[in-house]
């Protein structure tokens, strides 16, 4: 599972470490500050201190998550008496401590892991390769889409816990009191979608028929939002230099879908500008009815099941020209190719992504577990059909330095200051992308 809306943005908060391997005696001091530091912020639980074998994991996640994974823990070490574990959580800028650990020498074994920070890691060689720790009759077991995420130059390079996807979840009460009726599955976003959601803003409930209301949220950032967007109608996100030189080129797939999801806020309406909505996040104002449609993923439904004052429904995403296509992601264990225990550290990675594990972990309803035969909830149908017509996630290596980039280049289409085309057409853009992206 991607991290909460809230810690979704921190989680990405990287920067380069790949150069940080080079640095002399002269920063000695430096590193030391930085182990100290790097220790706050982290929850360490105590190891077994009679047991020969002692290894670390590292995890994110929210209090029921931790309870899980201490859970499982103790089982992996009843069966693995000479083995003990230690859990480092991090519940806040994992990534970012995660880098830190890696540059004073304190690599955890085994670190849960997602398909769009894992690049960054592969790529410097922190990872070890686990092609052969998951046989061909174990590989058929999991969703293909999520061992796709986690393949690198045909190695694997994660064991995959979960998949994440996006969808919407309507507003069914305000559609009914409207006279508009629940969208089939496969709608689309010209045809259908924005009609509904203009009909919608039209006709507002009781509960916001006074105050600004709205027909869809909107996402400037993360980028994960957007993305949809750009899959739909049959772009792809760069991956080398050379796919960077045609990425977001005039009338390209990219800037085609980039620009029906600017139309939502200019010139349609439907979407609130960030100067409209101040911090209020778009959960909250799908719970205050004032939007009627909230494109997110699993992570909200416990808000909306315990705070939803009317009826919702989950659909899929609204189809572009290329069918309804999100990005697919995933969440899964790497081992830490400098982990002087590689066997124990792959066994736990294989344990925390066993079907009896995956089962533990999809009790939370927060997840789509990777492994097919996971028993799951009634609602999880939309989000497999999601999965079986996303696009596994890869994205840039320099994910956050990609990200940032194309936020801020963005930003003035989104807020209706200029198209898409004009905002991403120019040296500057393509100029930086190369520099700070793709660069050797």
């Amino acid at each position: 599972m991607l991290p909460s809306s809230q810690s979704k943005t921190s989680l990405f908060a990287s920067t380069r470490f790949l150069g940080w391997v080079g640095w002399g005696m002269a920063i000695i001091v430096v590193l030391a500050a930085l182990a100290w530091e790097t220790k706050q912020g982290f929850n360490f639980s105590n190891a077994h201190a009679t047991r020969t074998v002692a290894i670390r994991l590292s995890s994110w996640g929210s209090a029921e998550e931790v309870a899980q994974t201490t859970a499982l823990i103790r089982k992996f070490e009843a069966q693995h008496p000479t083995v003990s574990v230690q859990l480092i959580h991090a519940p806040e800028q994992y990534m970012s401590k995660l880098q830190l650990l890696m540059a004073t020498q304190q690599t955890p074994d085994v670190m849960l892991m997602n398909n769009l920070s894992l690049p960054l890691f592969a790529h410097a060689k922190q990872l070890r390769p686990l092609q052969s720790s998951l046989p061909p009759a174990e590989r058929a077991l999991f969703r293909p889409q999520s061992l796709e995420t986690f393949t690198l130059n045909g190695q694997l390079m994660a064991l995959p816990r979960d998949v994440s996807v996006l969808v919407m979840y309507l507003n069914t009460d305000w559609l009914k009191q409207a006279g508009l009726p629940l969208p089939k599955p496969a709608w689309r976003w010209q045809q259908e979608a924005i009609p509904l959601f203009q009909q919608a803003v039209s006709h507002p409930p009781q509960a916001s028929k006074n105050s600004p209301h709205w027909g869809v949220s909107f996402y400037a950032k993360p980028a994960l939002f957007w993305l949809p967007f750009i899959f739909s109608w049959g772009g792809s996100l760069p991956t080398t230099p050379l796919e960077a030189q045609q990425f977001l080129k005039p009338h390209s797939p990219e800037v085609q879908g980039l620009s029906v999801y600017r139309s939502l806020r200019t010139p349609l309406k439907l979407a609130p500008l960030a100067s409209e909505v101040g911090n209020t996040s778009m959960t909250e104002l799908f719970l205050q009815q004032k939007i009627a449609g909230l494109i997110s993923g699993r992570w909200v439904l416990p808000a909306l099941t315990k705070q939803a004052s009317f009826h919702w429904e989950i659909l899929p995403l609204p189809a572009g020209d290329k069918g309804s296509v999100v990005g697919v992601d995933a969440s899964g264990y790497c081992v830490s190719a400098s982990s002087p225990h590689p066997t124990e550290a792959v066994a736990l990675a294989q344990f925390l992504t066993s079907k009896q594990a995956q089962s533990v972990f999809a009790k939370s309803g927060l997840l789509t577990p990777a492994r097919i035969a996971v028993p799951l909830q009634a609602d999880q149908a939309v989000f497999l059909q999601a999965i079986v017509t996303g696009k596994p996630t890869h994205p840039p290596v320099q994910w956050e330095a990609w990200q940032e980039l194309m936020v801020e280049t963005l930003l003035p289409a989104f807020d209706g200051q200029q198209t898409v085309e004009t905002a991403t057409n120019t040296p500057a853009f393509r100029n930086r992308q190369a520099r700070e992206v793709f660069s050797p």
